[in-house]
């Protein structure tokens, strides 16, 4: 069990406006090769992952002294910045049901919570709330997902939300310009016009110095994608810029057909990036 959960915000910065977050849940059984959390040298004890969701116990005191300081702030609850979300909970035996648990504290507030996950967990069906949550998406075709060990989220979870009225936003990230990419995008956009998020965000493919040196090792097919780029910040491993504006472009042109999605960002990106793109910084996952 993660024993001190924690809220702190990460700092705005060119490629982020910044946000709140908690650290309730700590690691993800999903072992996607893109992913920093398989790089965080935190997570790993003598080369065996390690995991952990906080009791409900520790986790409630935390989030009401934050929800106190916040007073009529208005504000987002990141939970999903360092495990996903809603893959540990089960509701039975050792697994405790922390997200319906802390849902409650945010009843009428005008602070959200926003979960971040790339399971199928029916468990989100069954939220006491719809308001106040937000549910958000890491999604890819199914050609990105098999090539790199992602699971492929249920269009039908994602429907069934929708249905019941809750708010619902999807991410591209990190998107990969594997082999008729175009091809892969446009099938699969094609497939989610059967579902209206408020949102989408794209990212793309871009590693710490860390996960870097950790795929090399591994001998791992995505390095041949990157290139060191002199301002990428955290993540300076990254697609190369014109290939990178490409993809974007491209994507949130089909994103923009009918029907139209009307909010649509970048995540950790440069203003440069947004400014050439067409897209707000405000208009952002981890934003209201």
């Amino acid at each position: 069990m993660a024993k001190n959960p924690k809220i702190n915000k990460f700092p705005e910065s060119e490629y982020c406006p910044g946000f709140w977050k908690i650290n309730s849940i700590s690691g993800c059984p999903y072992h996607c090769a893109t992913c920093y959390l398989d790089a965080s040298t935190g997570r790993f004890n003598n080369g065996k992952k390690i995991n952990s969701v906080a009791s409900i116990d520790k986790t409630i005191p935390i989030i009401l002294k934050w929800l106190n300081e916040m007073g009529d702030t208005v504000a987002l609850l990141n939970t999903g910045e360092t495990g996903d979300s809603w893959a540990f909970e089960s509701g039975a035996g050792e697994a405790n049901p922390l997200n319906y648990a802390i849902m409650s504290l945010f009843r009428g507030r005008n602070q959200k919570l926003l979960f971040l996950t790339k399971s199928s967990n029916t468990m989100m069906l069954n939220s006491p709330l719809i308001d106040e949550c937000i549910f958000s998406f890491s999604v890819n075709p199914p050609e990105v997902s098999r090539a790199f060990h992602s699971p492929l989220v249920s269009l039908n979870v994602i429907r069934g939300l929708l249905a019941q009225g809750r708010r619902v936003r999807l991410r591209f990230d990190p998107i990969i310009p594997i082999p008729d990419w175009k091809f892969a995008y446009s099938n699969y956009i094609r497939d989610l016009r059967s579902v209206s998020p408020e949102m989408f965000t794209l990212g793309s493919l871009r590693l710490t110095e860390s996960n870097y040196t950790l795929r090399r090792k591994q001998g791992v097919e995505l390095l041949k994608y990157v290139a060191k780029e002199k301002d990428g910040g955290n993540h300076p491993w990254r697609i190369p810029y014109r290939q990178r504006a490409e993809m974007y472009a491209f994507i949130i042109g089909l994103l923009r057909e009918s029907p139209p999605y009307a909010r649509i960002g970048l995540c950790k990106e440069t203003q440069g990036m947004r400014d050439e793109i067409g897209v707000s910084k405000d208009d952002c996952n981890c934003q209201i």
